[in-house]
């Protein structure tokens, strides 16, 4: 058994609101739906990503007006935007099935996943003052 189920890409029903868009070239487990929204919990769960991006942000400027690290916030800020970008590209993604969205989806979790390198790269200097107003 593979590790990773991936089943085969389906085109949707005719008629459907998203089935004249490029199909993905990937399938994960939920069942498309003719609707809107074609994998419901897929699209919904992507809000927890969205709602603690904005509680990591709201933290962060929480923390930085009672006198907090500068530095502590901003990463926590570059964190929760990256996680609201999570939420929102994979949400646009499940709930559209399109691979226009998939995408966006990728480049959300591609996002996510440069920001430890950026923040160790920082971290060990390797960042110049000028490269760092870049990286957040």
């Amino acid at each position: 058994m593979p590790l990773l189920s991936v089943h085969k890409v389906t085109p949707l029903e005719p008629g459907c609101p998203w089935a004249e868009w490029t199909r993905p070239n990937i399938k994960w487990c939920e069942e498309n739906l003719c609707s809107y929204i074609t994998t419901p919990a897929n699209t919904w769960s992507n809000l927890s990503y969205i709602v603690f991006g904005i509680w990591m942000i709201y933290d962060a400027s929480k923390r930085k007006s009672q006198g907090g690290k500068k530095e502590g916030s901003r990463t926590l800020t570059t964190i929760g935007f990256a996680s609201i970008m999570v939420g929102v590209t994979s949400l646009i993604y499940h709930a559209s099935y399109t691979a226009q969205g998939q995408f966006l989806d990728f480049v959300g979790m591609y996002m996510f996943a440069v920001i430890p390198v950026i923040l160790n790269l920082r971290r060990l200097r390797f960042l110049t003052k000028k490269t760092e107003n870049i990286a957040g």
